[in-house]
């Protein structure tokens, strides 16, 4: 599995969201969260960058908009 894929795996996990919640939350697709999940298209090193720092930030208790 591409690592890329697999953080995003994780990440999405780690939330508690399901691929749906994510995926809104995210501004994301369903269908193309669960093409990188299943590892069927590899997801953009710039979408794990931004994906962490938010999610980061996020357990930090810093408010994004």
């Amino acid at each position: 599995m591409n690592e890329n894929n697999e953080r995003i795996k994780k990440l999405r996990k780690d939330s508690g969201l399901s691929q749906n919640k994510f995926a809104q939350k995210f501004h994301i697709s369903v269908q193309t969260l669960q093409k990188w999940e299943q590892n069927i298209n590899n997801a953009p090193d710039h979408i794990i960058w931004l994906l962490e720092t938010i999610t980061d930030c996020e357990s930090k208790g810093y408010v994004l908009y």
